[in-house]
């Protein structure tokens, strides 16, 4: 018999919390078990020919176990086969969501149907057939269940479990009843063991002779089984048998799954809301309930995402609400921990830094030799680079995103919206020319890109794209999203994708919403926002719902496959934090509220990231090498694909930039955003690889990388990866303080290998213009002053502070004259605040309080000039 059961009565009590409530991704997302199930379904996604090679990272994983073709479960160094295919008549999915999925294969006398999820350690099995086959490539030596001594008086001990070998085959006539639900098998090593929880009596348990097979037989239909390696990642050698019984500690482990799996959980609908300062999640579990012939009592676990506890344990400021118990199985991404006998969990995070920090230009009377000439360089470089794309391209000499005789119109986010955000906070240093030339180009790529994008949008779903843009339906949950990513921006019927499988959507999307809130906050644009928040915006950024993953608590890079990292997971959290922006100022208060319960958790895989190592060196998965770096996380976990080894990979270029996209590098620089929420939460951590790693692999990172300083280097693009990746340290270190003399000895040789790639008629970078903020940042570094991003709808023109006369200025073009309220970090009160010539008043045009400095005003041209005490104590 069965049963599902909902936590009903929880839902109404979760209502009851003061805030607004909202769903969160869950009734969106199809997490890590959407589009594919390898090897035996890719029905609706679209593999092109060759796609066979890729497959491997199609294949499902739950917390600890690879499902595989032929109902395999794996947990290496073992496989577990479950069922042969031969004679197999149709499979199919027959339910699936954003933490489980459950496959039926026909046969033509039985079915057998599989159930596994990312909540729950086991694999359930129902099957109508009257026996159960498990193959193993770990050949089975012994195997323990727990004898009834009223039926056996061969028992000595008292429902204690037994070890027997295989060579001793259990039957029920002979035996009598196994006392408990559950037997465990293991290889003459122990390190991963298998543990059946059965619903029905078995009549036999026969092992073959070499041990590469179980066959467990019933009288009937087996009905429901499930099968599970009680100790997760855990592969360790273990005690399990003291004398000829089962040992205490392993006893107590499968005892506790042989009654969470008979609840096995196959849903999870997660509610939020925004508190002060944190986001309040609780997870509420729907279960599968299963009577058994021993009528043992099912306990249901309500667990926390493995990543929330390691985070808790490292320090992150998580809060758990309620009992939570550890489930002492070790996952991929953390401990499992739970609730028990509970259907829902909770837990806060904090809503992570949010703060902007504006460039301010410094102006002196005499400056300094260096300043004269970084100011110079800067324009210099960004006017060389701004029309140049991808290699020696010109922006006007690529078709047009628009035209009619493409088939899909291309609307290449990577190059086109992801290329400017640098550019825009450098402003306060870019001359009048710079600043029309940037003003133009990005009026022209992103602005006219929202207003055409509706038009050109393939209407039809359930297809094979044409070209980067698609409506995507997803053939199990129907979930509906946008799609926009290409490498080049080309002509759709050029581009070579990995497969026909769309990679790195986490990262277009991300980098797009990103840059969208700094064009509009700089231009003032935001009527181009308003009209394409509806379409394009939204459905762009639905993607990092739609994938969002339970355990790893972020979106994916791939459709089809949980996971991300590396400069795939980099732009994540700053373009989910500026999609809050951008909705708080659009008035869209629901959407504000989930973006930045997005950013909340996808901070969490961020910045674990730094701290990860320890935990996989305790279990011996990839990661825990000291010479691993991880980047990221995956759902196919053993294949450690975002862990990344630069200790034992050639000193290149290819590797400096791999090695810097673990924590800083999306190919477009390091986001203020991702260093600020660094230096919140593991300010250490950063500098140990930014100051101690980094110099340690790479000793000459600060020429551009070890290929760059060859100027007969002929690979070019390697030498753009080198810069890049150098650039992006040297923010680093630019913000965390490094000493001046320092930084300019770096950039005396970063310099001339920049512009040595910049050349047009040479080589244009993609990012050629990386430099620019690079040299504006450590300009304004000395500031005592910086702008918070308070200032929209207005037009940002200027901002600059002089420490000889302790004077700020600030204009800002207000066309709409609404309330403008600026804002300005300031640890001293200032002494006087004068707007277009006039002074204001204290207590009524501007404010100070907590180290801001507001100001309000609704002219149509505005220009603020803040003044401060020469007699006080210096900014």
């Amino acid at each position: 018999m069965i049963k599902i059961k909902v936590g009903i009565f929880f839902l109404i009590s979760f209502y009851t919390f003061g805030g607004q409530l909202y769903e969160g991704v869950s009734n969106k997302s199809f997490g890590r078990f959407g589009w594919t199930t390898y090897g035996w379904i890719t029905e609706g996604y679209p593999l092109s020919k060759g796609a066979e090679r890729y497959c491997e990272e199609l294949r499902d994983g739950t917390l600890a176990n690879l499902i595989k073709e032929n109902f395999c479960v794996s947990r290496p160094p073992c496989d577990f086969y479950l069922i042969r295919r031969e004679n197999l008549k149709k499979i199919e999915v027959i339910q699936c969501n954003w933490v489980g999925k459950t496959i039926k294969a026909t046969y033509p006398e039985f079915y057998y149907s599989l159930t596994y999820s990312v909540v729950t350690s086991g694999i359930l099995i129902e099957s109508n057939d009257s026996q159960l086959t498990v193959y193993t490539s770990c050949p089975f030596t012994f195997y323990s269940f727990i004898p009834d001594v009223s039926l056996s008086a061969q028992y000595i001990l008292e429902r204690q479990p037994v070890v027997k070998q295989i060579t001793y085959n259990y039957k029920r006539k002979r035996d009598g009843d196994i006392a408990a639900n559950w037997i465990l098998i293991w290889s003459k090593d122990g390190k991963v063991p298998l543990q059946i929880v059965f619903a029905r009596h078995p009549e036999e348990i026969e092992f073959s002779e070499d041990g590469d097979r179980v066959n467990i037989k019933f009288k009937g239909p087996l009905r429901y089984a499930v099968v599970l390696t009680p100790f997760g990642v855990d592969t360790s050698s273990k005690k399990l048998q003291e004398g000829n019984t089962l040992s205490g500690d392993i006893l107590k482990i499968c005892n506790l799954w042989s009654r969470a799996l008979l609840a096995y959980p196959v849903n999870c609908r997660e509610f939020f809301e925004v508190e002060e300062g944190w986001i309040r999640s609780r997870d509420i579990y729907e279960y599968k309930e299963i009577k058994d012939d021993w009528g043992t009592s099912p306990l249901k676990l309500a667990p926390l995402p493995p990543l929330v506890c390691l985070a808790k344990e490292e320090g992150y400021p998580v809060k758990f609400l309620g009992d939570i118990e550890d489930c002492n199985y070790p996952t991929w991404y953390g401990p499992l921990k739970c609730t028990i006998n509970k259907e829902y969990v909770e837990y806060l995070l904090p809503v992570p830094p949010i703060q902007f920090k504006g460039l301010v230009r410094i102006e002196r009377s005499k400056e300094e030799e260096r300043d004269v000439l970084y100011r110079k360089k800067i324009n210099e470089i960004f006017k060389e680079s701004i029309h140049y794309i991808g290699g020696p391209r010109r922006f006007d000499e690529i078709p047009s995103p628009w035209q009619e005789n493409i088939s899909s119109p291309n609307l290449d986010l990577y190059s086109i919206w992801g290329y400017y955000y640098r550019d825009l906070l450098s402003l306060p240093y870019l001359d009048f020319e710079a600043k029309n030339l940037l003003l133009d180009a990005v009026n022209n790529r992103i602005g006219i890109t929202l207003s055409k994008y509706g038009r050109y949008i393939p209407k039809t779903v359930d297809r094979k794209p044409k070209g980067e843009i698609d409506v995507r339906k997803e053939p199990y949950t129907g979930q509906e999203y946008l799609i926009t990513f290409a490498s080049d921006p080309i002509p759709p019927e050029s581009i070579q994708t990995l497969a026909g499988i769309w990679r790195d959507q986490d990262e277009a999307i991300g980098q797009a919403l990103h840059d969208l809130y700094y064009y509009a906050l700089y231009t003032g644009n935001w009527e181009s926002v308003r009209q394409g928040w509806e379409f394009p915006i939204k459905p762009l950024a639905m993607y990092l719902e739609v994938t969002h993953d339970w355990a790893i608590m972020c979106a994916s890079a791939l459709e089809g496959k949980g996971g991300s990292g590396l400069d795939m997971l980099n732009p994540q959290f700053p373009g989910l934090l500026c999609y809050s922006k951008l909705a708080k100022y659009l008035r869209d208060e629901e959407t504000y509220r989930r973006a930045l319960y997005l950013a909340s958790k996808t901070a969490v895989p961020t910045v674990i990231r730094f701290r990860f190592k320890k935990y996989a060196s305790r279990y011996n998965i990839p990661g825990g090498d000291p010479q691993e770096i991880v980047g990221g996380f995956m759902e196919n976990g053993e294949s450690g694909r975002w862990v990344i080894n630069p200790y034992k990979a050639p000193r290149n270029n290819l590797y400096f930039l791999l090695t810097t996209m673990c924590f800083l590098d999306d190919t477009k620089g390091l986001r203020p955003e991702l260093l600020e929420l660094y230096l919140t939460y593991v300010k250490d951590d950063l500098h140990n690889f930014v100051f101690n790693i980094v110099p340690e692999l790479y000793p000459d990172w600060y020429r551009g990388g070890p290929e760059s300083i060859n100027k007969e280097e002929k690979n070019k693009e390697r030498m753009i990866w080198g810069a890049m990746s150098g650039l992006n340290n040297l923010d680093a270190r630019i913000k965390m303080g490094e000493e001046r003399k320092k930084i300019d000895s770096y950039l005396e040789k970063f310099i001339p290998v920049w512009e040595r790639v910049i050349v047009p008629k040479e080589y244009a970078p993609r990012n050629g213009k990386f430099i620019v903020y690079t040299l504006a940042s450590l300009l304004s570094r000395d500031s005592p002053i910086y702008l918070l991003d308070t200032w929209a709808p207005a037009k940002f023109i200027d901002a600059s502070y002089n420490p000889e006369t302790y004077m700020a200025q600030t204009k800002l073009a207000n066309p709409l004259e609404k309330v403008i309220d600026v804002e300005i970090f300031t640890k001293e009160r200032p002494k006087e605040v004068i707007i277009n010539e006039k002074k204001v008043l204290e207590g009524k045009e501007w404010f100070y309080k907590k180290d801001i400095l507001s100001i309000n005003s609704k002219e149509k041209e505005i220009t603020i000039k803040i003044f401060w005490d020469r007699e006080g104590e210096k900014l």
